[in-house]
């Protein structure tokens, strides 16, 4: 998945990317520099997955593993 498409799966969502850098616990900075990136870390994707998976859908979760 690309950064681009990442971020715009977020923002459709309502998830403000200043609270998954806080659930994260990384840098504001980093999370916006991953619109640039082909390709995202599959550590962040992990990580997302895990913290809101109460709040993704069967579909939303395959789209992420992509």
């Amino acid at each position: 998945m690309t950064g681009k498409a990442f971020i715009r799966f977020l923002a459709k969502r309502g998830i403000p990317l200043s609270c998954i850098a806080t659930k994260l616990n990384c840098k504001l900075d980093t999370l916006r520099s991953l619109e640039r990136v082909e390709h995202v870390p599959q550590h962040y994707v992990a990580s997302f997955i895990y913290i809101y998976q109460d709040s993704l859908s069967e579909q939303d979760r395959q789209f992420l593993a992509q």
